[in-house]
């Protein structure tokens, strides 16, 4: 389920929420969309505010509360845990990730691939060391299409 929908210059972005947080963002096809009543307060409110700034080059100034805790492996929410510390407008390798974590570049990846908060949880920042690496499973296609955007807005918009 989807509370709230939100088009945006890398595509239909549904939000599903648990309770006052944040709990899932999904890429939507939006040719099978439903209109949903969007009402401007509360939570909606609150996420389409985050999420226009985010687009319209204006670094949010809030941050959105993120329900992690039924998601993923214990490892996993690490990896996620640590991509919330990289700054907007920077990139890591997964390698440099990975021996941060003590870990593998490949474990790193897979963690990348089932976060459930794109954009929130930054994965689109963590790129392979001579190209952009994957996103959300794929290595060519829309997928790192968006990746390439994320990266290119965040570099042109949150860079000092």
């Amino acid at each position: 389920m989807v509370d709230v929908v939100l088009v945006t210059p890398i595509g239909t972005l549904g939000v599903a929420r648990l309770k006052d947080y944040v709990d899932r963002i999904s890429f939507l096809d939006p040719t099978s969309l439903v209109p949903l009543p969007n009402f401007r307060e509360g939570f909606t409110k609150q996420v389409e505010e985050w999420f226009s700034g985010y687009f319209s080059n204006t670094r949010p100034d809030f941050s959105l509360p993120l329900f992690l805790n039924n998601k993923g492996t214990p490892y996993q929410r690490k990896v996620w845990r640590a991509l919330l510390q990289i700054p907007f407008g920077e990139t890591v390798t997964y390698g440099d990730l990975a021996k941060d974590l003590k870990s593998s570049a490949q474990a790193i990846g897979m963690a990348c691939k089932f976060n459930p908060l794109p954009i929130l949880i930054p994965c689109h920042r963590v790129i392979a060391k001579n190209n952009l690496g994957g996103y959300f499973g794929e290595t060519n296609g829309i997928k790192i299409d968006i990746k390439a955007w994320l990266i290119n807005h965040e570099k042109a918009s949150f860079q000092n």
